[in-house]
């Protein structure tokens, strides 16, 4: 029941008051306000409890903090009289928390953000972001500037406890390199910008994290330019894509760029929006195209009249094996991105540095234009290992002692580290142990487990073999390693206390933002988890892998949602046995364990990373048969030629000789529009990869990316074919759909497509004479929102009449037709009038017409996309006939490829003459902006290009341009026709 409560005017100024008096309050106790006494008015205080929330206050006391909209407007109303500064300064009797911070900022104090405390911080920021529209322009964004900075030198400086010892060499040399004229050290060409690349190499705990932590605090603060550290261990690259990679740029330029924060974040929200809104994180070279160009188009939207890469900037790239691990395609992202930040987005003067165990030299040669500059972090020499270990045991050892132990374990400051710790806890005995180097870990493991802090002989226990677990919490102490460690139940007092003092070992774990859960330390657990497999306790490590599995996929991690729980279970699941996970599992597994992979046996790392669709090592290669050897080379020459759209796949001129064809060679003829290289081995092709379902589950990222539907197209296109050729395959198809059913051939975040629908559509594409091989329902959602739905929609042999009933509610989402053609816009007009479908035309013709208004790009483009509503056609399935056409993703390759024959010079002229003649053009595709894109990467170039001239319904003009304009007009004459017949056959049912 609602008690409405009535507050006469003369209350309701009372209130206003009221509010006045606590709105610098963070919390206050209510019946301090109203009066303590009886005094005061229950139902005035009533009402003013609906304009504030409670807040948890010890001892049971009562106290309530203003509703954020409420203080807000309380500031408003304040400023739009003039009195937000005269009450700032007479020191209001309610002030506390936050409030003690807006007041600072309103009297303009000075506030020095290093020297406050996080919780400080905080509370500043909460502050700025209730004053921002009070303050001066750019006073909350140049706060928010120091505060960003200053939490990243406090985490520099956890990296660096006792400050660099033994490394001043090597930093000297490192600033000094970082600092020189870019021009010295080599170039792309001889216009064109130059950036320095200096790669710092060296085993795990070797001490290159510490250095580059020491390089950017002393080069930030005394060159004041502005320096830039992306962590490939963080979550948020593990993709490292243009997008992702430019918000953190982003992020962190607006912390040396506080006058040009505002735009830096506006622009990398602008990322996080599409990201958010279910963009695909696939590898395809058109996504990677489009969404490449989508930022540089942003970019020139918030930040690119601030000309930010006029001053020299430092480019730190750490933890750069995590990149390695995945392969080279993730290494041709990062390559590409590199290059566009000098060419594209005018960082002339960037000099990078590279971090990493290994690193590529050519990759980066190619960056440099000439061979980078390198540093090995090795070991500590050892005169400064002997300092670095007396410090980290607190002075306990002698000069003598410290070298003696310094001489028989090495310089390695993560082992110094630990050796520093145990003498500290007493083990001064260590210096007269005879261990030789190849035993040091094995002893240091050993000592470690000895020389826990802590009375309770279970926690050694829980440190092994604890330590194959990457979280503890309470309940996994209770749930997961008492049954291993024989410990019998425990209660959950018993499993909290455990868990308190394994919180003590701070040398072991690390905490995270729960105070419920712990880390185990990633660089100590990677040290110790080859050593633990090697002991005699894998028994019992198995036990514990096993009751990890069952505790996180039964949901009894409360604390994580199902996919981070079943990424934990899958994690421990592939220490007991040989991985079995589709694709997208398998890639967030990879992702997640980085440099632990190594620590799998070769073969199950390899099967492993073939699931996931990443490079293997060299030693993982050696695990396969000569034919899956094979097979897994030419998929990765597949995945690189899907990222660079080059000729990347090593194909020789034999290729119609070889017996049976691969799917890089399916790949490289159908760019070529070798249609007849394709159907003379179709057969024999599909038959392997099928019926072994090799490439079958997660084949592509979509279906018609697929190797089946490039098979089939080739069907379509070769005009010398015969029934007697296409029957085989079709016969296969028909089987393959009967035996396979609905397993699962696409694997999308937002849909699936399972082999009986692939096979039905890819067959619809060559179907001849009415020749029906299968009895398709369609017992799909009526909306079809992307390219293969559609698809499915018009190929599948559905029964007469069966493609209209399904049409009766029927809804397409405006993507995937060609909506910026004049055929579109017309037909919206027509469809739209009173006589048409409905309201749904109108409101989308007038969001086109916007976006000319707009200026249009390639973002403005996107976000239009993104934002649609699904078109409804209420059984009127002719409807989308007049709407003309589709979008032809599928023929891109080998439009793609017959373009690159025409000069990049004609390539912009279209372009520059499409957009002075339709509205529509995107400005970003044509001028100077598209002539950059065209020199620096004519094939994202084209790729761009290729998919607004679809979207315009402008490829074939784009064709034909182009054969006027080179000698041999063959490939786009192949490419012209086959567009012409795909849009035939296409073409949605009256």
């Amino acid at each position: 029941m609602i008690t409405r409560i009535n507050v006469a005017d003369a209350d309701k100024e009372q209130l206003a008051a009221f509010e006045e008096k606590v709105v610098f309050a963070e919390s206050f106790e209510p019946r301090t306000l109203f009066g303590n006494g009886r005094s005061f008015d229950l139902t005035l205080m009533t009402a003013f409890s609906l304009h504030c929330e409670p807040v948890l206050a010890p001892q049971s006391a009562m106290r309530w903090t203003l509703q954020s909209d409420v203080r807000i407007a309380v500031l408003q109303r304040l400023s739009a009289r003039n009195a937000l500064l005269t009450l700032a300064g007479i020191a209001p009797t309610f002030v506390n928390g936050f409030g003690l911070w807006m007041l600072r900022l309103l009297r303009r104090e000075e506030i020095d953000v290093e020297t406050l405390s996080i919780a400080e911080q905080t509370k500043l920021r909460t502050a700025a972001q209730f004053l921002h529209a009070f303050l001066p322009t750019g006073v909350s964004d140049r706060l928010e500037s120091q505060m960003e900075w200053a939490q990243t030198k406090r985490a520099l400086r956890v990296a660096l406890p006792t400050g660099l010892v033994g490394r001043g060499t090597l930093l000297r040399k490192l600033m000094q390199w970082v600092t020189a004229d870019p021009s010295a050290v080599g170039s792309f060409g001889e216009s064109r910008p130059r950036a320095n690349v200096v790669l710092v190499t060296g085993v795990g705990g070797s001490g290159k994290s510490a250095l580059l932590a020491e390089l950017v605090l002393r080069h930030s603060e005394r060159f004041d330019r502005p320096t830039v550290c992306l962590d490939f261990d963080s979550p948020s690259l593990a993709i490292p894509r243009a997008d992702r990679l430019m918000i953190a740029f982003a992020r962190q330029l607006a912390m040396h760029y506080p006058e040009h924060a505002r735009p830096l974040r506006q622009f990398a929200r602008e990322l996080e929006r599409f990201l958010g809104a279910g963009q695909s994180s696939s590898n395809s070279y058109r996504e990677l195209a489009t969404m490449t160009s989508i930022v540089r188009s942003a970019w020139e939207k918030f930040c690119a009249e601030f000309g930010l890469g006029e001053l020299p900037t430092v480019l730190v790239l750490d933890t750069f094996e995590e990149v390695l691990i995945r392969g080279d395609a993730e290494l041709v992202l990062v390559e590409q991105w590199i290059k566009s930040l000098v060419y594209e987005y005018g960082f002339a003067q960037l000099s990078i540095v590279v971090s990493g165990r290994t690193l590529p030299l050519d990759l980066f040669s190619q960056v440099a234009g000439s061979e980078p500059r390198t540093i090995d972090v090795g070991d500590l020499p050892s005169r400064s290992a002997a300092k670095f270990l007396r410090m980290q045991a607190d002075d306990q050892l002698s000069v003598g002692q410290a070298r003696g132990l310094v001489e028989r374990h090495g310089g390695n400051p993560l082992m110094l580290r630990l050796l520093g710790r145990l003498v500290r806890d007493g083990e001064q005995h260590l210096a007269v142990d005879r261990l030789g180097r190849n035993a040091a870990q094995s002893f240091l493991y050993d000592r470690i487990l000895k020389r826990l802090r802590t009375t309770d002989p279970i926690v050694a226990d829980l440190a092994h073999p604890g330590l194959v677990l990457r979280r503890i919490t309470p309940s996994i102490i209770r749930e997961v390693l008492a049954r291993p460690l024989g410990l019998g139940p425990l209660g959950e007092e018993r499993s909290r206390g455990l868990f308190n003092e394994l919180a003590r070992q701070v040398w072991l774990v690390e905490p995270s933002s729960s105070p419920d859960v712990l880390f185990h330390r990633k660089d100590l657990r990677r040290l110790m988890l080859r050593l633990m497999y090697d002991s005699d306790r894998c028994h019992q490590l198995a036990a514990v892998h096993w009751a990890a599995v069952d505790y996180y996929s039964s949901g009894k991690a409360l604390e994580l949602d199902s996919e981070s729980a079943q990424l934990e279970a899958n994690y421990h699941l592939l220490f007991v046995r040989d991985p079995e996970l589709e694709y997208t599992k398998a890639i967030a597994l990879v992702r997640s364990l980085g440099a632990d992979i190594e620590c799998l046996p070769t073969a199950r790392s390899a099967r492993l990373r073939q699931q996931a669709r990443v490079d293997l090592t060299d030693e993982e290669l050696d695990t396969l048969g000569p034919r899956e050897r094979e097979l897994e080379q030419e998929r990765h020459r597949s995945r690189m030629y899907k990222v660079a759209a080059e000729s990347a796949v090593a194909l020789t001129s034999s290729i119609h000789e070889r017996i049976g064809l691969s799917g890089a060679d399916i790949e490289y003829l159908f760019a070529q529009g070798d249609w007849r290289g394709i159907t003379t081995h179709a057969h024999t092709f599909l038959t392997e990869h099928l019926t072994n379902s090799i490439g079958l589950e997660g084949e592509a990222s979509s279906l018609v990316e697929s190797n089946l539907w490039k098979v089939c197209l080739a069907f379509l296109f070769d005009t010398s074919t015969i029934d007697g050729e296409i029957l085989p395959t079709q016969r296969l198809l028909t089987s393959e759909a009967e035996r396979l059913g609905r397993a699962p051939f696409v694997l999308d975040r937002r849909y699936r497509i399972s082999a009986v629908e692939a096979f039905e559509a890819a067959a619809g594409l060559f179907r001849r004479g009415g020749q029906q091989n299968f009895t398709a329902v369609w017992d799909r959602a009526e909306t079809l929102s992307s390219i293969d739905e559609v698809r499915l929609w018009l190929l599948r042999p559905l029964a007469p009449g069966a493609r209209q009933a399904a049409a009766a509610e029927l809804r397409v989402h405006p993507s995937v037709f060609r909506f910026l053609s004049q055929e579109f816009e017309a037909a919206l007009h027509d469809l739209s009038n009173p006589a048409g479908i409905n309201d749904q035309m109108r409101t989308w013709a007038d969001e086109i017409h916007y976006l000319v208004s707009a200026g249009p790009s390639l973002e403005v483009i996107a976000s239009l996309m993104l934002n649609a509503r699904p078109l409804s056609f209420a059984g009127n399935a002719s409807a989308i006939r007049k709407l003309g056409g589709f979008m032809l993703p599928e023929l891109y390759p080998v439009c793609r490829q017959a373009l690159r024959e025409v000069p990049s010079d004609v390539l912009l002229e279209f372009a520059t003459a499409e957009a002075a003649a339709d509205a529509f053009w995107p400005r970003d595709v044509a001028g100077p902006v598209f002539k950059t894109q065209l020199d620096i990467d004519l094939g994202r170039g084209i790729s761009v290009l290729l998919e607004v001239s679809d979207r315009m319904g402008r490829v074939p003009a784009l064709l034909r341009f182009g054969m006027r304009h080179t000698e041999d007009t063959r490939p786009l004459r192949r490419a012209l026709q086959a567009w012409r017949r795909l849009e035939r056959r296409l073409s949605p049912p009256v």
